[in-house]
C-alpha cells in the first residue's frame, strides 16, 4: 500500500461511509471523498479499467457542471 492525496473515484473501496457533497455533483466528488477521509491508500496489486469518456469536452452543459464541481471544491477547501 502506498499513501496518496487522492485516487480516481472510479474505483473505490472504504471502510467506513462517507457522504457525497451534494455541492460537487461530478467531477471534484473524489477529491472531496479523498480530503475528507484523511488518509488514502493506493493498491497496484489490484487494477481496474475505467472506461471514462470525457463527457464534458463534448457538451457546454456538461462543461458547466465540471467547472461548477471544481469551484464549489475550491470554496469548500480553499487553495491549501
Amino acid at each position: 500500500l502506498k499513501k496518496v492525496d487522492w485516487i480516481s473515484g472510479s474505483f473505490m473501496l472504504m471502510r467506513k461511509p462517507f457522504l457525497f457533497d451534494k455541492r460537487l455533483f461530478l467531477y471534484a466528488e473524489d477529491l472531496d471523498l479523498c480530503r475528507s477521509a484523511g488518509a488514502v491508500y493506493y493498491d497496484d496489486s489490484v487494477a481496474a479499467i475505467h472506461k471514462g469518456k470525457w463527457e464534458s469536452r463534448k457538451s457546454l452543459r456538461k462543461t458547466f457542471w465540471h467547472a461548477r464541481s471544481y469551484l464549489q471544491y475550491f470554496i469548500k477547501w480553499g487553495l491549501r
